[in-house]
């Protein structure tokens, strides 16, 4: 009886094999891989946000503009993941401390560059996370009015002047080219 299950295990296996052969042959080869692992991806990447948008309704802190947004409340990412949201310029929820933000969204497709415009997201990697904030107003004269949170306390709102002779400090994140 033992060895007719051990039969029958290795024609399974076999069959398998075979069938995966074939599946990746009639499929351009490795493409066909390649497809169905991005296609996994985007399902668990769906899945989070169907955890997080249950997390946040739980807890009572669901408002519409939050969901997918895995940033620490409270932060200036959380802030600028919800602007950038606001004005319909999503980004990532999945960049991590602002300090890697401008070297994330360039891995990711997005215009990164020492330019401001407004509604791009000024980074720098300042600090021990780096910070980051939104390009509200462009002035005349070159400098820029940016609004962000976590500046100076967590959960304060802030809006300061950046003048020209400082704007080398900064990268600003634009939209996917």
């Amino acid at each position: 009886m033992k060895s007719l299950f051990r039969i029958i295990g290795l024609m399974t296996t076999m069959t398998v094999i075979i069938v995966m052969i074939m599946l990746v042959r009639s499929h351009d080869g490795l493409n066909f891989v390649f497809e169905q692992v991005e296609s996994v991806k985007q399902e668990i990447k769906m899945k989070e946000l169907e955890i997080r948008t249950e997390q946040l309704r739980k807890h009572d802190k669901y408002d519409g503009r939050s969901l997918g947004n895995f940033y620490q409340e409270g932060q200036c990412t959380f802030y600028v993941f919800e602007e950038r949201r606001h004005i319909n310029k999503d980004i990532s929820s999945s960049w991590g401390d602002a300090k890697h933000w401008a070297k994330r969204a360039k891995d990711d497709g997005y215009l990164v560059n020492h330019t401001p415009s407004e509604g791009s997201i000024l980074q720098t990697s300042h600090g021990k996370l780096g910070h980051v904030g939104i390009v509200k107003e462009m002035r005349q004269d070159g400098s820029i009015i940016v609004s962000d949170m976590n500046y100076e306390k967590s959960y304060e709102v802030t809006e300061r002047l950046i003048t020209v002779d400082r704007l080398h400090h900064y990268q600003f994140i634009h939209e996917k080219i």
